[in-house]
């Protein structure tokens, strides 16, 4: 049994001591009978700020995810991109060679050889390329020759054979030279190159470019191998006069022999000064037309054209005679199928004394 000492240790507590403990709220009890749960206020704090963390996680996300996208299609686009241009004008090999040839070809086969650059951030393989010019029979297949893939700033040669038509251009240049200031050119459309190349991605993708946009340019293919050809369609041309003093009839006899690879067809005519008009020219001239006037006909390869005028001088006054010197204007128009290819007019100075 405990003495009577052990009972004076006891302490016993009262009800208001109990009631003046704040840290033992009765709604902390309560919540602390809930397990993991913690005050409210304590609750909707760290909701707000786990809230608030989403919202920057999920935005930064969206917009890395964003910027990884744009980079992918960047990236996509800069490998299919095909960048390429001409790096000088197409060359000719054989253009030399034209001028020393002796017969004028109607249309023209020559090969050619189209430099083109990479102008482009990645390198792309060479495939083909069509190739359309004015004056060229029809479009031309080209192949890459040399070097397939090019790198950036990196040149590759496509070549193939082509056909133009000299015929044409002579159309073309008759009516910028010729005498009616009205007359221009048949408008053709702009040179055009197609190339198909396969990128880094491995799409087959297309470019069109101006194959004569390059340096050191020449002109048109057209323009290059029939100049150098040259319009010489007839050659060997030579004229005779004589003059009869007694009857006053000038005789003119012109002939050429064809160069053209083609039938040609042709009309030559002859024009003459009037001295009659002249106070110092009396006497007044006559063309007398000879059976085959006027001259127009088919003038095959090889064969020679020769064409005869005579010219009546009359209306002399007594005691008076022809001029010194009369002018004949000889003009001659050639065509092939109907598209003409020469038309000249040649000055011929006649001694009648």
């Amino acid at each position: 049994m405990m003495g009577d000492d052990d009972d004076d240790d006891v302490v016993f507590l009262d009800d208001e001591e109990i009631d003046d403990e704040d840290w033992l709220e009765e709604e902390d009890l309560g919540n602390a009978g809930r397990p993991g749960m913690l005050p409210p206020r304590v609750s909707r704090h760290r909701l707000l700020v786990t809230l608030a963390a989403l919202a920057v996680f999920l935005g930064g996300t969206g917009a890395v995810f964003t910027a990884a996208y744009h980079r992918h299609m960047t990236d996509l686009r800069i490998a299919n991109l095909l960048d390429l241009a001409a790096a000088a004008s197409p060359q000719i090999p054989g253009l030399a060679d034209l001028g020393f040839s002796t017969i004028w070809h109607a249309e023209v086969r020559e090969q050619v050889v189209v430099p083109v650059v990479n102008q482009g951030p990645r390198p792309v393989e060479l495939l083909g390329a069509v190739l359309s010019e004015p004056g060229m029979i029809s479009t031309a297949d080209l192949k890459p020759t040399g070097a397939k893939t090019l790198r950036t700033g990196e040149v590759g040669d496509l070549a193939g054979e082509i056909t133009v038509s000299c015929a044409q251009a002579a159309t073309a240049r008759i009516a910028v030279t010729g005498n009616d200031p009205s007359a221009s050119a048949p408008r053709q459309t702009a040179p055009s190159l197609r190339v198909q190349a396969r990128t880094t991605s491995g799409t087959v993708a297309q470019a069109t470019l101006n194959p004569e946009s390059g340096q050191a340019l020449g002109g048109e293919i057209q323009q290059r191998i029939c100049t150098q050809q040259g319009a010489f369609v007839v050659g060997d041309a030579q004229q005779i006069t004589h003059y009869d003093r007694s009857t006053h009839i000038l005789t003119f006899t012109w002939s050429a022999t064809s160069r053209a690879d083609s039938p040609l067809w042709y009309d030559a005519t002859l024009a003459l000064s009037e001295p009659g008009h002249d106070a110092a020219e009396p006497c007044t001239a006559e063309t007398v037309s000879p059976a085959g006037q006027p001259y127009i006909g088919t003038l095959e390869p090889g064969a020679t054209i020769r064409a005869t005028f005579e010219i009546q001088m009359s209306n002399c006054p007594s005691g008076t005679s022809p001029p010194d010197t009369e002018a004949l204007f000889l003009n001659l128009e050639l065509a092939i199928d109907g598209t003409s290819v020469l038309t000249e007019l040649n000055s011929y100075p006649v001694q009648l004394s």
